[in-house]
């Protein structure tokens, strides 16, 4: 699964960006586009929890 905060985060270009979601779609990668907002607040938590998980490892 790819998840983007809007289609022009896989590529500037309209064609390009048809041509990757179909041959993603084709190796059975589905691709999710989140509103820009939802997609930033997503991007912030994922971000968060990576932090947590290297200063987690980090302390053992």
């Amino acid at each position: 699964m790819v998840v983007v905060d809007g289609y022009g985060r896989l590529s500037p270009n309209g064609h390009e960006q048809g041509a990757l979601v179909a041959q993603l779609g084709a190796a059975g990668v589905r691709v999710v586009v989140l509103r820009p907002s939802a997609g930033h607040r997503f991007a912030k938590a994922l971000a968060n929890f990576a932090l947590a998980a290297l200063i987690g490892e980090g302390l053992r």
